[in-house]
């Protein structure tokens, strides 16, 4: 299933009431998100993930209702509508904290840690995200010409997107293909 955390919607009230039941020590008003971060133990950010009231939560990609733009969202939606800077600021804080998305996607994936590892690409898409040099290197891959291609999918570290980046040279040019290469696609 692909999902993604549904990163605008965390509540930071929520969390902070989440936080204050299971962890009595870090009571006070947090203001900054590097305090919450440091005050969320395991158990508490658990609760924001897995508890009755879901501050983190799964948002399924190729499931309905479909993730939309913000335009498309009615303004009668439960809690009311926010300011499109309110959820900017929200993801720009959780993109720059590496550290909390490390340990929110861990536990994220933890109900599909017994699922089998597949040695099917397609079947490891979801398996996690590129790092940031990756993603770097598959944004020069679609701006670059195809011989410059096929250097920038060998730097690539993900083995799945590096495959993904040679099936696509091998489909597309495969007269770029080395012999040896051209054999293994052609079998």
């Amino acid at each position: 299933m692909a999902s993604i955390v549904a990163a605008t919607n965390i509540d930071f009230h929520r969390l902070h009431q989440a936080l204050s039941q299971s962890a009595p020590h870090s009571k006070g008003t947090i203001s900054r998100f590097s305090d919450l971060e440091a005050r969320l133990d395991e158990t508490a950010l658990r609760i924001a993930v897995d508890g009755k009231v879901k501050n983190i939560r799964r948002a399924s990609t190729n499931s309905q209702p479909s993730l939309l733009p913000l335009d498309f969202v009615p303004n009668d939606i439960r809690g009311g509508r926010l300011p499109l800077t309110t959820y900017q600021a929200r993801a720009q804080v959780i993109r720059d904290h590496a550290e909390f998305r490390q340990r929110v996607s861990r536990l994220l994936a933890d109900p599909y840690a017994d699922q089998e590892f597949s040695p099917y690409v397609e079947g490891n898409i979801y398996a996690g995200f590129p790092a940031p040099i990756d993603e770097a290197r598959m944004h020069d891959f679609h701006a670059h010409g195809w011989p410059e291609r096929t250097d920038i999918i060998e730097a690539i570290e993900d083995v799945r997107f590096r495959e993904l980046g040679k099936r696509i040279v091998a489909c597309e040019r495969p007269d770029l293909l080395s012999d040896q290469q051209h054999s293994r696609w052609q079998s």
